[in-house]
C-alpha cells in the first residue's frame, strides 16, 4: 500500500476496494485504538459504529458504506470536516 511522506496511509493512491480496506486497516493500526475504543470515540461525537461493524469492514474486500467509512475515519482521529474528503472514497 502506498503511504504519504508522513508515513500515514494514502487512500488517494488506492486503486481497488481491497486496497481501500487495507488503507483503513493501516489507519486503525496507526491510531493504536482497539475496536472498543473506536466505537466509544464514534459514540462520543454522535456516530454509530459497532465493534462488529468495524471488524466486518476491515475483513472484507469490497467497499463499506460511505457513512461507515466517515464514522470510522472520524473515530480514528481525523476531523469531522475532513472525514471523507481526501479519503479517495468512490464507489464503482
Amino acid at each position: 500500500m502506498d503511504v504519504a511522506e508522513s508515513g500515514a496511509p494514502d487512500p488517494e493512491r488506492v486503486r481497488d476496494p481491497a486496497g481501500f480496506v487495507a488503507a483503513m486497516q493501516a489507519l486503525k493500526d496507526r491510531s493504536g485504538l482497539t475496536y472498543r475504543e473506536l466505537t466509544s470515540r464514534a459514540e462520543a461525537v454522535g456516530d454509530v459504529l459497532p465493534r462488529s461493524t468495524v471488524a466486518n469492514m476491515l475483513g472484507r474486500t469490497t467497499l463499506p458504506r460511505e457513512e461507515l467509512v466517515a464514522a470510522f475515519v472520524r473515530a480514528a482521529g481525523r476531523s469531522r470536516a475532513n472525514s471523507t474528503r481526501g479519503c479517495g472514497y468512490a464507489r464503482s
